[in-house]
């Protein structure tokens, strides 16, 4: 497209010889910071819903990406057409139901067939090799369950038609906690109640964040004292 070709010239006049003194003082490990900041605002600007603010913030986005990219084809790597050509056909390859003959009846058939296709081409051995390192504990608890149910979805299903059980036993265990209660034992209930969410539809990650900001907005400073 024509205007993402003239972002890749942009971004390469920037950080070339005569560009930004800035531009050109950035290194490839500046821009994961910038990277989060960008892809949290962009949620933002989808949870208000303002289409004009998620076009700025997906422009924003692209930004980083694309230098991100360019740090590689300095290097004579990859450049930014590689990493297009890899996602277009791994969409091919995941979604044969739509690009070849292949039968997935739903869509839960269609998740199952596309975590087994990521873990055979990734070699993956347990769901630990799935977790990315760096996300957020909640985030982390809810893609291992959705990982678990399909690995193993009569475990699951087990919770699903009586999440009661486990939702007595993490009650049980908060009713137990005391000044002596290890980082393990609230981490452990912390667990539970991502599988609960997840047996019930619920973004822990974003419902935790939207209430927190709630009781935020809520809670002046007061009259500050001395």
């Amino acid at each position: 497209m024509q205007e993402f070709d003239r972002l890749v010239e942009i971004i390469r006049k920037l950080r070339g010889k005569g560009g930004c003194p800035w531009d050109r003082k950035q290194k490839l490990p500046d821009y994961k910071r910038y990277l989060i900041e960008e892809a949290y605002e962009l949620i933002e600007a989808i949870d208000h819903n303002n289409p004009e603010m998620v076009k700025e913030e997906l422009g924003d986005l692209f930004l980083i990406l694309t230098v991100v990219s360019e740090f590689f084809n300095d290097k004579k790597i990859f450049n930014v057409e590689a990493a297009l050509k890899i996602i277009n056909e791994k969409l091919i390859i995941r979604h044969p139901h739509v690009f070849s003959k292949k039968k997935l009846g739903n869509s839960d058939a269609v998740l199952k067939y596309w975590i087994k296709q990521k873990a055979k081409k990734k070699k993956r051995k347990t769901i630990a090799d799935r977790l990315p390192k760096g996300a957020p504990a909640l985030f982390s608890a809810e893609l291992f369950c959705r990982e678990y149910a399909n690995v193993k979805p009569k475990d699951f299903d087990k919770i699903k038609k009586n999440p009661s059980v486990l939702a007595h036993a993490t009650s049980q265990d908060i009713l137990a906690l005391s000044k002596k209660s290890k980082d393990s034992d609230f981490a452990q209930i912390l667990f539970q109640l991502s599988v609960l969410a997840y047996v019930h539809g619920v973004d822990l990650e974003s419902a935790l964040h939207t209430l927190t900001r709630d009781r935020a907005a809520r809670t002046p400073y007061g009259s500050a004292r001395k």
